[in-house]
């Protein structure tokens, strides 16, 4: 049983040997720890990609990894993607280590149902596991279970999960001798990881946080909105752009700023220049104008299919 302070020297660590019979069935993938033919998913090329990390990068024999693996989870029976059990122990929820759940990419770390919380919802149900891991390939999120002497549970951040043999502490503080080489597209994973990390940052360096690069947003849309109105017909043109960009016009006009942390007047000072610009020297005619699209707006919402 692998635990904190263990040295362990890594064994040989050999494939998973699996013998192809045959050609692969159409939309079908040979699991890289069973061998077995699986859907070719978007979700299945993440799980693949980790599970031959967790083997040729992390030196966890394969014969000691699991995908699809049932556990109880209260009185529900529920599949972790991958499961990695202490060295040479039988297969069993008692025995897990380290839990992994892989998503496709367009699902979210916030997800209700299938972001991180389903990770640590199976990592307090399995009483001997001690590290999570999430990806959906582009974002990771590495966990270490910590008891809060309360008789539940609480889940720490960490930088990345142990590899065999190696302390949390080691793994926190990686060493050049650490290095790990990548296999198949984990390294375009971290690349992509890297790159958002770092367009978020250049983002925010210039607009000062996120609530400054909304209210940018927000003026740059209002501003393209303003512009593209006639003034020889106006109402015809702003309805043209609402109907060409209506994910623009709700931000601008229905969205509530203050859920998005900007001044509920944000949106009053738009509406009031809106109106000027829809009637210039007339603000009832303006107002009358916006209330005409407006209306036609929610009527396209409410009966699009």
């Amino acid at each position: 049983m692998l635990r904190e302070g263990i040295h362990v020297s890594a064994p040989p660590v050999p494939s998973p040997s699996v013998t192809p019979v045959g050609s692969v069935p159409d939309g079908k993938v040979a699991d890289f720890l069973t061998g077995k033919f699986v859907n070719d998913t978007p979700e299945e090329y993440v799980r693949q990609n980790i599970e031959k990390a967790l083997v040729r990068q992390y030196k966890y024999a394969p014969a000691d990894c699991a995908p699809e693996f049932p556990i109880k989870v209260g009185a529900s029976r529920k599949r972790v993607d991958i499961v990695v059990f202490d060295r040479d122990a039988d297969h069993t929820q008692a025995n897990a280590y380290i839990l992994v759940e892989t998503k496709r990419a367009d699902v979210k770390p916030t997800h209700r149902t299938e972001g991180v919380g389903q990770l640590q919802s199976y990592m307090a149900s399995c009483l001997n596991v001690q590290y999570g891991m999430w990806t959906n390939g582009t974002d990771r999120f590495c966990f270490a279970k910590r008891s809060n002497g309360k008789g539940s549970w609480t889940f720490e951040d960490i930088i990345d999960i142990p590899a065999f043999g190696q302390t949390e502490a080691d793994a926190q503080r990686p060493k050049r001798k650490d290095l790990k080489v990548a296999t198949a597209d984990n390294l375009l994973f971290a690349f992509r990881r890297c790159h958002n990390y770092i367009a978020a940052m250049c983002l925010y360096t210039k607009f000062g946080s996120r609530l400054g690069l909304l209210e940018a947003v927000h003026e740059y849309l209002g501003n393209d909105l303003l512009a593209s109105i006639d003034a020889d017909d106006p109402e015809s043109a702003f309805s043209r752009y609402v109907e060409a960009h209506p994910r623009r016009y709700t931000f601008l006009v229905e969205a509530h700023p203050e859920l998005l942390g900007m001044t509920p007047s944000r949106r009053a000072d738009f509406v009031a220049r809106l109106v000027a610009t829809l009637g210039p020297g007339d603000p009832a005619a303006g107002r009358e104008r916006l209330a005409m699209v407006h209306g036609q707006a929610l009527l396209r919402q409410a009966t699009a299919v």
